[in-house]
């Protein structure tokens, strides 16, 4: 994941974070690597940060030239440099291949020398003091303003088991780190101290330079996971004072969780340095204007001091100069005072992502939105309907749950936009509304909205909306938003009566195109819906038709939510078509009717390969929501994935 921690913003911003007001701008960076149309347009779009990737072992010498125009332009520039890599250009340093005493090992023995694992330990005074005088010779040449400390970490908990890292455990607590796990408490910190010991190091060196140099930590956004996966402790940074800043790498498409993301590092921070949250329109993330507009919007309204851009050469490509020109005129008041808008690619700009739609018959992207590319088109003969989840980054404070749309109907006559909520509590029962809403008879655009009733705010747990247009021909739905509001709720609403077990069609896969969710994906196109898109390619390891789970590959889980409670039969699972690395090994599966006690239906093993259904046959047992857990996958230190999973 080397791409994810370069840039940053905020590095100037420790020196006027005090004076930031309610009507202060947010703080707005670029990561690039110094094109020369770059820095006219950034200063053009509100640009103050530049964050170039260099490399710290030898310097390009455009960048004494890049900084001195930045400055000109009232540009700041901190270069991102990845403190752990002892590479460049593919190969050792000339200090590590001088020195291959100093490289660190894995537990199981190997030297990170090679590939993107190239890195020397950091338990040797001489490789700190090296780094730090590299790190120093460069702002004092260079000009720049600070430092973006990216890969200031080791790379993974199962490094640092060099022999000096040993011996010196040993010596200190008298435990042989070799016979306890990596994620040990006390050898998780006694490693990080080497890391923390590096950077007041640097910080000294600086000191001497000449005053004002910043040091900015590129991090997780959750400090004891930092600590315990990658042994940084940015958390001790804070408290020592070490840092000028912190920008969190949020690099996804869901901008929900970006708001749990900036929440998380903002309560660590508490105020004492800026918080930058740095999102990503590369690798299918925020591609549009739209997408990068709501989540630049969602980081500030989460507490965030500024943005950042991930990268220059995506923004040109993408066209997303205006959109970042937006965000810099924008005020943190006016924009912290606007309700959240909960819903995920809303205006369809990203085609059909985050929204269920079941086999997709009736339903089609169509070229024709009311203020984008986009809109949603339904065949209303068919009665399909469209449904997402939202199940976190709630900071608004209401009663009622709003859900506004526009919608046009494509030929003259009556039509009706039927909206269903439903409200899931961790305690209570869920609740469920459908408010019927009149389009009119005109082809022309026209706003809807429906509000239901929040019940207890504390108690949420998720909201699923459903968009059920019906009546006769075709109709578009476009700019769908839900906020949690104070206003007064809609009185046409109705509750729908709670669904009796049913039971479908012997050959319908209930579970095609459904909401799913789940604890982890390795990275978009492996996302949790591709196990019930009836998608069984086997090509590129089943990227963009399988779901693999984050590391490690123990307890990893999706669970589907059904539009009804149906009498479930036969199940049917496929597994990953990458290697044994990604696949499940033992697995159970759970069914639920209220999301909050759940029955096990069947606990086995499956095939180590992905090729081989199985089948599963139960009792009729009613069903809404049905989890698959990957217990354990083929090799533990990897992931556990799914093809596909089919309810009959």
């Amino acid at each position: 994941m080397k791409y994810l921690l370069f840039a940053l913003l905020g590095c100037c911003c420790s020196s006027f974070a005090a004076e930031q007001t309610p009507a202060s701008k947010p703080l707005i960076g670029l990561y690039g690597g110094g094109h020369n149309s770059t820095l006219p347009q950034a200063t053009e779009c509100g640009v103050t940060i530049f964050y170039p990737s260099v490399s710290w072992e030898n310097p390009p010498e455009w960048l004494t030239t890049m900084t001195a125009a930045a400055h000109e332009r009232g540009i700041s520039v901190y270069p991102s440099l990845a403190s752990a890599y002892d590479a460049d250009e593919g190969k050792l340093n000339k200090f590590a291949s001088a020195h291959p005493e100093f490289l660190e090992k894995r537990r199981d023995g190997t030297l990170l020398n090679s590939g993107d694992t190239m890195s020397m330990s950091w338990v040797h005074p001489e490789v700190r003091a090296y780094k730090v005088q590299r790190f120093t010779e460069l702002v004092k040449k260079t000009g720049v303003d600070g430092v973006l400390l990216d890969y200031t970490r080791f790379l993974g908990n199962d490094s640092g088991y060099s022999q000096a890292f040993v011996d010196a455990f040993k010596k200190k607590h008298g435990r042989d780190p070799m016979k306890i796990p990596n994620d040990d408490p006390q050898w998780v910190r006694f490693r990080a101290d080497f890391v923390t010991l590096f950077i007041r190091e640097l910080r000294d060196s600086l000191k001497t330079v000449r005053p004002g140099l910043k040091l900015i930590a590129c991090v997780n956004p959750d400090p004891a996971k930092c600590l315990q996966i990658s042994l940084q402790d940015w958390a001790t940074w804070l408290d020592e004072g070490l840092i000028d800043g912190v920008t969190t790498m949020i690099y996804e498409r869901d901008t929900n969780n970006t708001i749990v993301n900036v929440q998380t590092a903002s309560k660590a921070i508490r105020g004492r340095v800026p918080l930058i949250a740095m999102i990503c329109p590369e690798y299918d993330n925020l591609p549009t204007p739209e997408l990068l507009r709501q989540g630049s919007l969602k980081s500030l309204q989460a507490g965030a001091d500024g943005v950042g851009y991930y990268h220059e050469g995506s923004v040109f490509r993408l066209k997303l100069w205006d959109t970042i020109k937006e965000v810099a005129g924008w005020k943190l008041q006016d924009v912290r005072a606007q309700p959240v808008d909960y819903v995920l690619n809303g205006s369809f700009e990203n085609a059909l992502d985050s929204w269920a739609v079941g086999t997709g018959s009736g339903i089609a992207l169509a070229d024709e939105g009311r203020t984008g590319a986009h809109a949603l088109k339904f065949d209303l003969s068919k009665n399909a309907n469209a449904r997402q989840i939202i199940d976190r980054g709630f900071i608004s404070q209401g009663n009622a749950v709003e859900l506004t749309g526009w919608a046009k109907h494509e030929q003259a006559g009556p039509a009706k936009m039927e909206v269903e909520i439903t409200i899931a509590y961790s305690k209570s029962p869920e609740r469920r509304f459908r408010v019927p809403i009149e389009l009119g008879s005109d082809t022309q655009w026209q706003q809807f909205s429906a509000s239901v009733d929040l019940g207890n705010l504390a108690d949420l747990k998720f909201v699923i909306v459903a968009l059920c247009p019906n009546g006769e021909g075709e109709c578009l739905v476009d700019d769908v938003s839900v906020n949690i509001t104070a206003k007064p709720v809609d009185s046409k609403q109705w509750v729908v009566a709670k669904a009796q077990p049913e039971k479908p069609a012997a050959e319908t896969n209930i579970a095609r195109g459904q909401l799913v969710m789940g604890s982890s994906f390795w990275e978009n196109g492996f996302e949790y819906f591709l196990a019930v898109d009836g998608n069984l390619s086997s090509d590129n390891y089943g990227k963009g038709a399988a779901w693999h789970s984050q590391r490690p590959a123990l307890n990893q889980w999706i669970k589907i939510y059904l539009p009804e409670t149906y009498l479930v039969t036969r199940i049917r699972l496929l597994n990953s078509s990458a290697q044994s690395a990604y696949r499940t090994k033992d697995f159970k599966i759970e069914i639920s009717t209220d999301d909050i006690t759940y029955r096990e239906v069947k606990k086995g093993t499956m095939p180590d390969d992905g090729e081989t259904w199985v089948e599963i046959k139960i009792p009729p047992t009613p069903a809404k929501y049905v989890r698959f857990t990957g217990l354990t996958g083929f090799n533990l230190e990897y992931a556990v994935g799914l093809k596909e999973i089919e309810l009959y």
